[in-house]
């Protein structure tokens, strides 16, 4: 986003919880595995 006062963009990113990173290996392991 853009800071309101400098006018700088912003950016910020994190890791995913590990809990979210299984989420997101189940559901690739079921596209795999599934016609969607």
């Amino acid at each position: 986003f853009i800071h309101p006062t400098t006018k700088e963009e912003m950016v910020f990113d994190s890791d995913l919880p590990d809990d979210m990173l299984k989420v997101v290996e189940r559901w690739r392991s079921y596209v795999q595995n599934n016609e969607i």
